[in-house]
């Protein structure tokens, strides 16, 4: 049976009130308004619009969080790319480095 949705809404200072701190501080409201105007990575916090202010319900939170939480599970960071050298990209740098070597008479023309 769905739930019943809450008649309870907050405003941003209430809603930064709501949410527990973060190393050690409270969230910015800019921070919630940024949540549902623009949303994080796809996912938008519901929100409601009563003359000039912006509402969010503890429900919505809730909706939010976990819709974060599993797209966080589905779309794991992608891993860095390391790119490694060819051997003809690595026999350049050592010739180079002979060269180098060489003109600056620290190494014998012997190989």
């Amino acid at each position: 049976m769905p739930k019943k949705p809450t008649n309870i809404y907050m405003t941003l200072a209430e809603t930064c009130r709501y949410l527990p701190q973060i190393y050690g501080k409270t969230l910015s409201p800019s921070t919630i308004w940024r949540w549902c105007r623009k949303g994080v990575r796809g996912v938008y916090l519901e929100y409601i619009r009563l003359g000039n202010s912006i509402l969010v319900s503890p429900d919505a939170i809730q909706r939010f969080t976990e819709n974060l939480a599993s797209k966080d599970a589905s779309n794991p960071p992608p891993t860095p790319v390391i790119k490694t050298s060819t051997q003809k990209h690595r026999q350049a740098d050592i010739d180079h480095a002979r060269k180098t070597l060489n003109r600056e008479r620290l190494l014998d023309n012997a190989k």
